[in-house]
């Protein structure tokens, strides 16, 4: 045999080699999450990760997702919630199918129960789901697990990270789970804004060259079989200090995983001059090799809804105020930072900006006026406002644009109407704001001294509950004349009363529920009082029940006696 065949024959033999281990690559073992619970997911994928297994999870009833992208020569291990499954009966359906399940595993809580037990964890409260998705590949690069802190698990990983050797916890946490884990922590990654956390994560892979970018709504494969690091965007917009990080960090290229973000990708290719590649995730592949893509298989992380819109913006000519109602759709309070401008076509009239950070509770529509001059020969049926608003929910973290349907980038354009706004008489005083530690009620205190009926909205921002910053809202009603509190609930626990300095409260009111363009904004010195039944209908209520207890007690007295004569008279 020659020099060049048997060169030729190594190679050979090399190859071989190379199919068979490649041919072992499809016959691995997949492991399957069937849950609904996200935090059951995360474990299962983190898990199988951790063990140099394929992971994959269930995300509706059918079975047709799975059998696109698994193998019918994978061994398939199933990881089943209790009673929250998708799928019912998964492994006998994919017996029936003829796929090979060599195990199956059932629990209440995969979170705690896949555990490996050593020593190494991160840490981080059920209600910040989204910090989960950057600590997943640095909890794989490390070898750590992630443990969830819910109320139902909360002494068993106080327990657990008891006997750790180290533990960095991630975030914000209640303060009665600080209180009993705080204790255990080596380290806390904590900057009140996800996205500095997501940073720092980040900064621990050391120089890195790619990363991957996420807006933090779903899970995907990508998070944790990459071995880069994951960094947490708006779902369409690039924060500056993110992409700060992402240049000052020498980063070449970035994966966007989903293309819902995409423009988050254009963004980055833009800063850049196109220096940084950008590569948008929005499919997977299917196991027998034909060439389809299918849509990525997500599970959708627990959420605030966001939904975010102006209903109409209004200019009075007379008083030269534009009144815009911004309208917060969603489910919780979120904080908007607007600049505008009022146009026909491509030509500015005017122009404004807010010059802070507005709240919203959610469903609430709320007025906010802004003062130009626009003349009135140039307002007719073209003249629009466009807003270049963002919002999210924390001040800090203005990760959203408005923008218009199917479009993903600012401005939105709404029409400009006319209108006289008048004069409002509304009167309305805020007399006191107390927090009821019995009734567990934040209290306002208002007066309405005009002869209309006045509409408002209340507002208490940035209250400390538990130990965080919380917002209250409420709106009602009073009518003219008279004097009413109005409750807004919440539990204050005592380290809550000393940290509270001031009720941050700010009204909105007006004699038009559609137009409420007056406004009160003060900080009101903190107090607490025992509140409850006012005294005089206390003293009733304890009068009464002395008066029963004395009719009671004499007729149990007369019964006695009745008795005692009869019982003579027998004799």
């Amino acid at each position: 045999m020659t020099k060049s065949k048997r060169v030729i024959f190594k190679l050979l033999i090399l190859f071989l080699i190379a199919i068979t281990i490649t041919s072992g690559v499809t016959a691995l073992e997949v492991s399957i999450s069937n849950s609904k619970d996200w935090k059951d997911v995360y474990s299962i994928m983190l898990s199988s990760s951790l063990n140099d297994r394929r992971a994959i999870f269930t995300n509706s009833e059918a079975l047709t997702a799975i059998t696109r992208v698994l193998s019918i020569d994978n061994e398939v291990r199933i990881y089943e919630s209790n009673n929250n499954q998708f799928i019912k009966n998964l492994d006998n359906q994919l017996d029936s199918a003829e796929y090979k399940v060599i195990d199956a595993q059932k629990s209440n809580s995969f979170n705690i129960d896949l555990d490996p037990e050593n020593g190494k964890y991160y840490v981080i409260s059920e209600d910040n789901p989204r910090i989960s998705i950057s600590l997943a590949s640095l909890a794989i690069k490390d070898g750590a697990w992630v443990l969830i802190v819910t109320e139902d698990n909360l002494n068993e990983i106080e327990d657990r990270l008891s006997n750790a050797e180290n533990v960095i916890a991630v975030g914000n946490f209640r303060r009665d789970y600080l209180e009993a884990l705080e204790p255990h922590f080596t380290e806390w990654i904590n900057h009140n804004d996800i996205f500095d956390d997501s940073k720092e994560i980040a900064s621990r892979f050391g120089i890195k060259q790619n990363i991957v970018i996420a807006d933090g709504s779903f899970l995907e494969t990508e998070f944790f079989t990459t071995n880069n690091p994951v960094m947490l965007s708006g779902p369409n917009k690039i924060l500056d200090e993110t992409y700060a990080f992402i240049s000052q960090n020498g980063v070449e290229s970035v994966v966007v995983v989903g293309n819902q973000i995409a423009v988050v990708g254009e963004q980055i290719r833009s800063k850049s001059n196109k220096e940084i590649s950008v590569f948008v995730k929005y499919g997977q592949g299917d196991a027998q090799n034909t060439g389809k893509v299918y849509a990525l298989t997500i599970f959708q992380l627990p959420q605030s809804v966001l939904a975010f819109s102006v209903d109409k913006a209004a200019y009075d000519p007379t008083n030269e105020k534009l009144v815009v109602y911004f309208h917060n759709y969603g489910n919780t309070g979120l904080y908007e930072l607007t600049t505008l401008a009022v146009k026909n076509g491509d030509r500015e009239l005017a122009s404004a900006s807010d010059p802070e950070v507005v709240f919203l509770g959610g469903g609430e529509v709320l007025p906010v006026m802004y003062d130009i001059t626009v003349p009135a020969e140039d307002i007719g049926d073209e003249t629009e406002v466009e807003f270049y608003t963002s919002f999210g929910i924390y001040p800090s973290q203005l990760d959203n644009f408005l923008t218009m349907e199917n479009e993903y980038g600012p401005p939105f354009r709404i029409k400009m109407d006319v209108e006289d706004l008048g004069n409002d008489p509304s009167v309305l005083n805020v007399l006191d704001v107390t927090y009821y530690k019995n009734l567990k009620r934040a209290g306002i205190t208002l007066q309405n001294n005009g002869t209309n009926t006045v509409y408002y909205s209340a507002k208490i921002q940035n209250l400390i509950v538990n130990g965080l910053e919380t917002n209250l809202f409420k709106e009602d009603k009073i009518a003219a004349g008279q004097t009413r509190i109005s409750y807004i609930p919440v539990s204050l626990d005592k380290i809550d009363l000393e940290e509270n300095s001031f009720f941050e409260l700010t009204l909105t009111y007006g004699q038009d529920e559609e137009k409420m363009i007056k406004s009160i904004k003060e900080d009101v010195p903190f107090k607490a009082i025992a509140g409850g039944l006012p005294m005089p209908v206390i003293v009733g209520i304890v009068a009464v029940i002395l008066i029963i207890a004395a009719v009671i007690f004499m007729f149990k007295k007369k019964g006695k006696g009745n008795k005692s004569k009869s019982k003579k008279k027998k004799v």
